[in-house]
């Protein structure tokens, strides 16, 4: 088997939006900790399950969307390309103690506008004590503070971020579609016997589904309609026609199945990229993505809605999609030839 090579004009996209990435250096964003903030004052007496899930479905429905004469899979964590977003609810002090130091660091270094600045600078206070970080850090004993410290043994991985090492079903979202999962999860939450103990968190945990497919679907309709404002100002005719029909995909992805390998695409990138807004998880695995994209894309090339060249174009840009996600990090530096956190 060989194969296919891209055309030179799709060659010359992807290589266009690759370059674009490489030369656009990370920055950070303070959108999610503003709908976050704003989410978590608004919602302090909701369990914590039920917290997250307002966040989320709040970011998702209020952040920036972004689009380019490139891209053909829409969709961003934060208002830009490679900008990170904060997390507040795992920790914050360090990214308000280094709010000068982003773009003076040796390594992972972040740009960061002035504006971006001072409202992380109004808004990471309200944090403290509620932080997991410092929860956490409270419950630990003299002896682990003390081999932390000489670097026996590091756990602030784990308690300033999502841990990760998961691989979500998105096979399920594919099959199902996120207005059918809501449904699911809306019938289990109706049959709860709600005398038992264990129904009540049940109870929360479906509302929670509930709430983060709302916010799904509603960031997947503000996308459409983005686009559509962005077709009726695009003079290249392909590219409108192009762009129009990504619109058409949106009206049915992601709250119905995916019937087509971009679609498939689309869909498995927005429960990705979602997956990333809602914890910030390390080693987050897409598993195993050419089995369950697989059917799409057999069935797209055997009813010639699909040509081999087009879907190596496709999953190009996917995996630059995954290259643009970046995490803010706290800075390190090199010291006796050790790699230590400032």
């Amino acid at each position: 088997m060989t194969l296919p090579t891209l055309s030179k004009q799709k060659s010359v996209r992807v290589q266009a939006i690759k370059n674009k990435l490489i030369s656009s250096p990370p920055g950070i964003c303070s959108e999610r900790l503003r709908y976050y903030t704003r989410a978590y004052q608004m919602n302090r007496s909701q369990p914590p399950i039920i917290s997250r899930a307002l966040a989320l479905r709040d970011y998702l429905e209020n952040v920036t969307l972004y689009f380019d004469e490139n891209l053909i899979i829409p969709g961003e964590v934060a208002s830009h390309p490679r900008w990170a977003p904060v997390f507040p609810e795992y920790s914050w002090k360090w990214v308000y103690d280094e709010l000068d130091q982003y773009e003076q660091r040796q390594f992972d270094r972040f740009t960061i506008t002035t504006e971006v600045k001072k409202e992380l600078a109004d808004l990471l206070p309200w944090w403290e004590g509620r932080s997991v970080y410092e929860r956490v850090l409270g419950r630990q004993p003299s002896e682990v503070l003390d081999a932390s410290d000489i670097g026996v043994l590091s756990w602030t991985g784990q308690a300033t971020s999502g841990e990760g090492h998961i691989v979500i079903d998105h096979s399920l979202a594919l099959r199902l579609g996120f207005t059918k999962i809501r449904e699911i999860a809306s019938d289990y939450q109706q049959q709860l016997a709600l005398y038992e103990p264990d129904s009540l968190g049940k109870r929360d945990f479906y509302e929670s589904v509930e709430i983060v497919c709302d916010g799904i679907l509603a960031y997947a309709s503000r996308m459409e309609k983005f686009l559509v404002g962005y077709a009726e100002r695009e003079g290249n005719l392909n590219r409108r026609q192009e762009i129009e029909s990504i619109i058409e995909d949106l009206q049915t992805i992601p709250g119905e199945s995916a019937k087509t390998f971009r679609q498939a695409l689309i869909t498995v990138w927005f429960s990705h990229m979602i997956q990333q807004i809602e914890s910030n998880g390390h080693s987050t695995s897409l598993g195993r993505f050419d089995q369950y994209l697989y059917p799409y894309y057999s069935e797209d090339i055997e009813k010639g809605r699909l040509t081999e060249d087009e879907a190596l174009e496709l999953i190009e840009h996917f995996y630059l999609k995954l290259f643009s996600l970046t995490t803010s990090r706290r800075g390190i530096r090199c010291h006796s030839g050790r790699f230590e956190l400032i």
